[in-house]
């Protein structure tokens, strides 16, 4: 559950503007049917970051117990009062009892575990969500964006060479289907959104572009030290990519799976 970027006000701002994207663009916060035979009363979330995915889901069920899991607590102001942060490492063993969760919910942190890691963390979370339980998996793990031009993917390979785990190191984002299945887990449903990148893709696509520019100026900084840019070389290249996503069509797959427990 480690990031590239420092979570400060910007990075915050950022992370929960990409979580409306999502919300947006999936329709919902979740796409497991987890009301299909009684509310879920207590639901775990992976890799909270911002804890806002958390809230609003309190606030549809407000009589569950929302958990938010991560390396860093970040508090908000308006944490509902059925909502509780936790510090913790799930490639550590998480001290909750079996059959705790009705719903594990995961975002975006394939890129922070080792691919032969994963199976063993399934594993346990399994052994912690009820008979009947779901859990969905959210990411884009080791996949490259869709119709790159050759500014956009040298910035990206720039940025996955500071990544906590090397690209050939991660589990890609779609073979998750085969992380749950091998883990024993029924109902199982996998879906990919390509989400576009610039403004040839509509409101979307502009959404898109004002977060992945936010993402790779972020990145400015540790690309001045580590790849020893000047400031002002960084500048062109990224105003090169973002040119590129309007002539190349750039997409953004994100891989959503998921799965009940027999």
């Amino acid at each position: 559950m480690s990031h590239i970027f420092a979570k400060d006000a910007n990075e915050i701002k950022r992370l929960d503007f990409q979580h409306f994207i999502l919300r947006t663009a999936l329709g919902g916060n979740y796409l497991a049917p987890i009301v299909a035979m009684q509310k879920p009363h207590m639901i775990l979330d992976v890799g909270s970051g911002t804890n806002l995915w958390g809230c609003e889901v309190c606030r549809v069920f407000p009589e569950a117990k929302i958990y938010g899991l991560d390396l860093e607590l970040a508090p908000r102001p308006d944490m509902p009062a059925n909502y509780r942060l936790i510090k913790g490492d799930i490639r550590q063993r998480l001290q909750f009892s079996r059959g705790t969760f009705d719903f594990i919910h995961q975002r975006f942190v394939l890129g922070s575990v080792p691919a032969q890691e994963w199976p063993v963390i399934i594993s346990h979370f399994l052994q912690i969500t009820t008979p009947g339980g779901w859990i969905e998996l959210v990411d884009t793990g080791s996949e490259p964006l869709k119709s790159m031009g050759p500014m956009t993917a040298q910035m990206m390979d720039n940025m996955a060479q500071l990544a906590p785990i090397q690209r050939n190191d991660m589990l890609s984002g779609s073979k998750m289907d085969d992380l749950l299945k091998r883990a024993g887990m029924i109902n199982l449903h996998k879906k990919v959104v390509y989400l576009p990148v610039g403004k040839w893709g509509g409101r979307m696509g502009s959404l898109m572009a004002t977060n992945l520019t936010a993402a790779l100026q972020s990145f400015k900084d540790v690309s001045m030290t580590y790849f020893h840019y000047a400031p002002e070389y960084f500048d062109i290249c990224l105003a090169s990519a973002v040119r590129e996503w309007d002539e190349y069509h750039l997409q953004f797959p994100v891989y959503i799976c998921f799965a009940q427990k027999p």
